[in-house]
């Protein structure tokens, strides 16, 4: 069955060369999730579309095609690119592979779109990074359908108190542990106090935002795959 998108919001998330002139590009739009498209003639020097087709760009982009490889056939710029430099320009290149390996092709991901431009806007304006990653992180993992069980014990149902220490599985939730918090705590487990303002959001002292590194990258292991992320390479922050 043919496939039109017409004038569709889009991101450029991975861009490689195909044959002499054209190359191959992982779109994200929030109606159709991932969208790989071919770019024909788009590495010729007089190419209109060198300086539209870039990461960061807000484009509106029209494709049609069968198939999970559509033909691009336009593509505008909606709004200036995101100015993202330095530390920040690493985040959006670690939000990059993070999209790529979790999205759906044609699938519709208007949250986790929006999200993404609400992070966008938020690394432009030099908020702390990891908080900003983090909170991202765990709404991505709640749009693909896992709630992080941070509010309560799972073998008692007791609430989380902040002032214990949990071994937390991602599938099973929270299990207190008695274990000294002046030894170098365990991978798999976690001060209740960073537990609790992860669930909140509120993610401030540097000891929580560790934490709160350490659950999550485990929480998103399973969805990322075993290769490891390229970007974590180059920023240890992520």
């Amino acid at each position: 069955m043919k496939t039109t998108i017409t004038l569709q919001p889009a991101y450029l998330l991975h861009y490689r060369a195909y044959r002499d002139t054209s190359a191959l590009l992982d779109l994200f739009t929030p109606e159709y999730g991932r969208v790989s498209v071919v770019a024909k003639g788009i590495r010729r020097e007089k190419s209109s579309l060198k300086g539209v087709l870039q990461p960061f760009v807000p484009l509106l982009i029209s494709c049609q095609g069968k198939g999970d490889l559509l033909t691009l056939t336009h593509a505008e710029s909606r709004s200036a690119v995101w100015p993202l430099a330095g530390e920040a320009l690493f985040s959006g290149m670690y939000l990059h592979e993070v999209l790529i390996r979790v999205l759906k092709r044609m699938a519709p991901e208007t949250e986790i779109f929006r999200a993404y431009e609400l992070v966008l806007k938020a690394l432009t304006r030099q908020y702390t990074l990891e908080k900003v990653l983090r909170l991202f992180e765990k709404y991505l993992l709640h749009c693909l359908g896992y709630t992080l069980p941070l509010y309560q014990d799972s073998q008692t149902g007791h609430p989380i108190e902040a002032e214990f220490l949990y071994h937390f599985d991602p599938e099973k939730g929270a299990v207190k542990v008695n274990i000294s918090q002046k030894t170098e705590l365990p991978e798999d487990v976690y001060r209740g106090a960073s537990l609790l303002a992860l669930a909140r959001g509120v993610l401030i002292e540097n000891s929580i935002l560790r934490d709160a590194k350490r659950l999550i990258r485990r929480a998103l292991a399973p969805h990322l795959g075993p290769r490891p992320l390229n970007s974590r390479l180059l920023f240890k922050s992520l």
